[in-house]
This record gives structure tokens, sequence and C-alpha cells, in this order.
């Protein structure tokens, strides 16, 4: 009576009234485990944590099976800073009873908080050896894992859930981790098997991205327009437009994109990525219009400035482009791609060579084996006449990456101005053949048999 009649007080916030009547109650009955508890939660409530972890103490001296109340001890003493004796609260339960669900999850919990991943990894591994048919414990394991993004371990964990028991939650959490671990065919097959039960918009996501990377990009294309068919989400414009920037098909990127951002003004990422088709699409100058308004809402964003120092570049605005490339810069002076595109603008025009040398340096610092770098590289210490530099450095570009027209091209003018002319003849072929639109390599070719016949 005394603990319904403090559940009335609580209810109306008269708490000192609520106190008072659970501490009576637990004087005439204090081997209740129920008034006892009741007693420590208030006592909780009201800050006196110390006053919660003696009272449970005392009913645990007398009561040690009780072990709903022992857990309970030990979560005050954890809230109250005695974390070394919650472990030890914890650890005995276990001791005597290996493989209790609440006593393994709370002793991993602790120990994770405490950074002590190793034993708390090696508590629910023993656990669940104990108790293998334990679902909160396998649970807890995979969850364990997916916060130290030990991908594959963690699909093992929910891998072995579906089979005990397949539910929906735990198949989107599956398909959502075969994704982070990178194990798409898993992912399309469960998606697959989810939507022939019924369709469903966050599946048809999945679907859609591990569908792009395993580049079946028309059927990725498909599960997007079914995502947004269920649901006008901007993922669904977003990932379809990118989609289609994947196809090359920007005609069709520019139209999604410009429709997402139709009906999500708000999103910077659509403005950016409709940024991206323009500019591959030949529309630089309304790329730039596109890309400011992205960086309106996120102004430092390094993304948005390398497209907009591009965007600027490509539609002949070199003054700009420095200007936003300088300021990419100034955000994240290690940006690779920054640095190299911006060293090379400086190579092609000669001018500023030994900053633009400093800065591919320091690009291909992080990426010592990319292609483009080395070509850049190759091609700053050609305009700086240091031409056997040069031709190390594009050779080797070359063999990193030998279906790059523009290296090509370059081993050709270096080449020819060493007055290799049958060598440049043959290597400004080799990038013809890779790149038949470009009418600058086809006028050095016929330039230079003017000059040889």
């Amino acid at each position: 009576a005394r603990q319904f009649l403090s559940y009335l007080y609580r209810r109306a916030g008269e708490e000192e009234k609520a106190l008072r009547e659970l501490e009576e109650a637990v004087r005439l009955l204090p081997d209740d485990p129920e008034a006892v508890l009741a007693l420590a939660d208030l006592y909780v409530s009201l800050g006196e944590g110390e006053k919660a972890a003696r009272t449970l103490g005392r009913f645990v001296s007398r009561h040690p099976e009780a072990i709903d109340v022992r857990l309970k001890q030990a979560q005050v003493l954890q809230t109250i800073g005695r974390v070394r004796e919650a472990e030890e609260v914890y650890r005995s339960v276990l001791e005597e009873h290996p493989g209790h669900e609440g006593a393994a999850l709370s002793l991993g919990a602790l120990l994770e908080r405490e950074g002590r991943d190793e034993e708390a990894e090696e508590v629910y591994l023993e656990a669940l050896r104990r108790n293998p048919s334990s679902r909160r414990l396998r649970r807890g394991l995979g969850e364990f894992y997916l916060s130290r993004e030990r991908w594959d371990e963690a699909v093992v964990q929910y891998e072995a859930l579906m089979a005990e028991h397949p539910d929906p939650l735990t198949a989107r959490g599956l398909l959502a981790l075969y994704c982070r671990a990178g194990q798409f065919d898993k992912a399309v097959a469960l998606a697959e098997r989810l939507l022939r039960e019924g369709e469903d918009p966050e599946v048809y996501y999945y679907l859609g991205q591990s569908l792009m990377e395993v580049d079946k990009l028309e059927e990725a294309a498909e599960a997007f327009r079914r995502m947004a068919f269920l649901r006008d989400d901007p993922a669904a414009w977003l990932n379809l437009g990118y989609v289609y920037i994947k196809m090359e098909d920007y005609a069709k990127a520019q139209e999604v994109l410009r429709q997402g951002l139709r009906k999500f003004p708000y999103k910077p990422n659509m403005a950016f990525f409709l940024g991206v088709a323009l500019v591959r699409g030949g529309k630089p100058e309304e790329a730039v219009e596109v890309l400011k308004q992205a960086l309106e809402f996120k102004p430092d964003d390094v993304d948005y400035l390398f497209e907009l120092g591009v965007a600027y570049e490509r539609g002949g605005y070199y003054e700009e482009a420095v200007d936003a490339f300088r300021r990419l810069l100034r955000i994240d002076p290690d940006h690779a791609l920054g640095l190299n595109y911006l060293g090379y603008m400086f190579a092609e025009r000669g001018v500023n060579l030994q900053e633009a040398l400093e800065m591919i340096q320091r690009a291909l610092q992080q990426e010592p084996e990319n292609g483009a770098f080395l070509d850049s590289l190759g091609w700053v210490y050609y305009q700086m006449g240091r031409l056997e530099e040069a031709e190390r450095y594009l050779r080797e570009a070359a063999r990193r990456d030998e279906g790059n027209s523009v290296i090509w091209e370059h081993l050709g003018d270096l080449a020819r101005r060493l007055g290799r002319r049958e060598e440049a003849l043959n290597l400004w072929r080799r990038s013809l053949e890779l790149d038949p639109s470009n009418h600058r390599v086809q006028e050095k070719i016929e330039e230079l048999k003017g000059e040889i016949r």
C-alpha cells in the first residue's frame, strides 16, 4: 500500500512525500526487493546516489541471490563514479551465472566506456559461448563490432541472428551492414529477396547503392527511380543524378538534379552534384552559379570549392579559378587534388613554376603512384626546361596511367623538343587514338609531318 501511495505522490510531483512512504515501506519490509528497488530509483532521481548504493548494498548482503538487485547496485555505483566497484559486482554475477545477459551486456558497456575494448569483446564472446542462443548477447556483440567499424565481424553476428530468427528489422540492419562491409553481391541478393515481400524505399536505396558499386548502373538508376516514386526523398534524386553522372549521361543528370533542387532547395549536395553535371556536360558558366548557391550553405566545403575552381577554369575564368583553389588550400593546405590542379594550371601557362613544382610534389607525397600527378610534375619540369627530369616523370606517368591521352601528348611534345620527330609523331598518334576529338594533337601531327616532308 505504501509503495502504491508513493507512486501516486510521485505522479503528483510530491517527491518528498513519496520518499517518506518508500523509506517507511523498506523499514517495515526490508527484504522486499520491489520496495528496495523503488526506493533506490527515487534516491537516484533526487541526486542521492550514495544513499541508493547503501540501500541496495544492505539488501544484497542479506540476499546475494537477488541478481536483479545486484545489477541495479552495479548500475548505481557506476552512476556515482564508483566504477571499479560496479565492475566487481558485474564480474561476481558472471562468475556465479556464466552467460548472464544483463551482467555481460552491462559489464561490456562499462568496459567500452573505459576504453578497454579487448576486455569488452572478451566478455561478450565468453558470455555468448556460455549462452549461444541469446539474441541479446549476439546483437550486443554485433553492435560492438559496428561501433568499431569492424564490418566483416559484425556481418557474422547479424547473419547468425538472421539464421536463428529472420525478422524485418534485423534484415534491414544486415542489408546496411553488407553495404558498409563492401559485400555488395550479398546486399543485392538480400535486397531483392526483401523486395519480393513488398516494396520499401529504404531497401531500394541500399539496392541502388550496391548496384552502383558493382557498376550495374542502369539497374541502380531503376532502383533509385522506384525509391523516388515510393517516397519523395532527396537521397533518391541525389543518387539518381549521381548514377547518371557516372554513366556520363550529363543531360539526364542535369534534368534529375534540377528537379531534385526544385523540390529540395535547401540541400546543398543537390546543387553541388548539379554543378558537377554541368561542368562535365560542358556548361561551366551555369555550373559556377549553381556551385555558388551550394557554397552559401557550406562556404568552407573543400569539395565544393574544388569543383568551383574547375568550373571557372573550364569557363576560361583563370583568375577566378586561381582564387577558388587558393581559398580551398587555405582551408586544407594538403588537399592533393587542389594542389595538383592549381599547380598544373600554372604549368600550362608557364607561370609561378617554382610554386607549381612545390604544390605538385606535395600532392605526390600523398599519392606517389597517381599517374595524373606524375604527369603534372613532368610537365612542370618541361616548362622549366629540365627535360631529363621531365622525361623521367612523364614516362612513369604513362606507365601508371597508359589510357590517359594527355600524358602521351606531353611525351610527344617532349620528344619533338628533343628533336626526336618520328618518336613525337608516334606518341601523338597514340594520344589521338585515345582521344580522337583532340584537334590540337591532330594539328601538331599535321604540322610536324609538313616539316618532315
